[in-house]
């Protein structure tokens, strides 16, 4: 086993934060290195590992046929709207700015079913999944205007925590 002093300084300052995770989980707790992170290399880190998780997803997308993609776009409506996947668009103006855009698009039924061939409810549920995450957006970014340090990062449950409750 190497010395904690070896570790911590030639070797986990040429790690990524995953790996310097990963490691740290396969060391002895006494040997583990107990450098914090800062908000904004936790909020860098959770943006990498979500933006991979999208793009897998949006990838899958753009190969299914039209009477799958609303579904499709429901459930990525669905998880961008999860608590972990928030810091995505509250620190992110352009993807922001693009799912805004096409949950204002997806947000009549009406105009869901003259453009896709699906059933009405699902075109229904569609829509008020749209409607969902363009009011949960908008809330979200008022409320860190208001409250710009709302929301804090914790590196152990890498969900967003509000601190005013």
């Amino acid at each position: 086993m190497l010395n904690k002093d070896i570790l911590d300084r030639h070797l986990f300052p040429f790690l990524d934060w995953q790996s310097r995770l990963n490691l740290n989980l396969a060391l002895p707790f006494d040997m583990r290195s107990v450098k914090t992170m800062s908000k904004y290399k936790i909020i860098g880190h959770e943006k990498k590992i979500i933006v991979d998780l999208f793009k897998g997803k949006m990838e899958d997308f753009e190969h299914l046929d039209n009477t799958k993609k609303p579904a499709a776009i429901s459930d990525i409506f669905i998880s961008l709207l999860s608590p972990r996947n928030k810091i995505l668009y509250i620190y992110n103006t352009n993807l922001r700015t693009v799912v805004l855009s096409k949950a204002i698009q997806w947000k009549s039924a009406k105009r869901i079913l003259e453009t896709v061939n699906i059933p009405k409810k699902d075109a229904i549920s569609l829509a008020l999944i749209a409607r969902h995450t363009i009011k949960t957006i908008n809330l979200d970014i008022k409320n860190l205007k208001i409250y710009p340090d709302r929301y804090l990062f914790t590196f152990a449950k890498s969900d967003i925590i509000n601190v005013f409750d």
